[in-house]
């Protein structure tokens, strides 16, 4: 798994496997910030907001693209849709432990401006 699959877990319908996914991508205490949910801590609170996400759109999902990084950082677009329409494009920066796992998730709703 790559850092990017943390963002299936919006639109896959098996509770079980998005959940396990979420844990096995992250460090316990992963900090999660985006401008529409505040900032959360650990894995419980990331699978709260992700889980928030899912109720509010069922046929919601989220899909990254571009995705780049170095020395532990790492950016990719994201693009969320809702019944298959592109409803937002954000920008998620993350930071990584040796391992691979997302310690940080910071995400942005559009790029930055010119």
């Amino acid at each position: 798994m790559i850092w990017t699959d943390i963002f299936a877990a919006w639109g896959t319908t098996d509770a079980t496997k998005w959940v396990t996914d979420i844990k096995a991508l992250t460090t316990e205490g992963v900090y999660y910030a985006d401008p529409h949910t505040g900032p959360v801590e650990g894995q419980t609170g990331l699978i709260a907001v992700i889980e928030q996400f899912r109720t509010l759109m069922p046929d919601g999902r989220a899909v990254a693209r571009n995705a780049d990084g170095y020395d532990g950082h790492a950016r990719a677009a994201v693009d969320f849709l809702n019944g298959g329409k592109v409803m937002m494009t954000g920008q998620y920066f993350t930071a990584l432990d040796g391992d691979g796992r997302i310690t940080h998730l910071i995400g942005f709703s559009s790029p930055p401006a010119p």
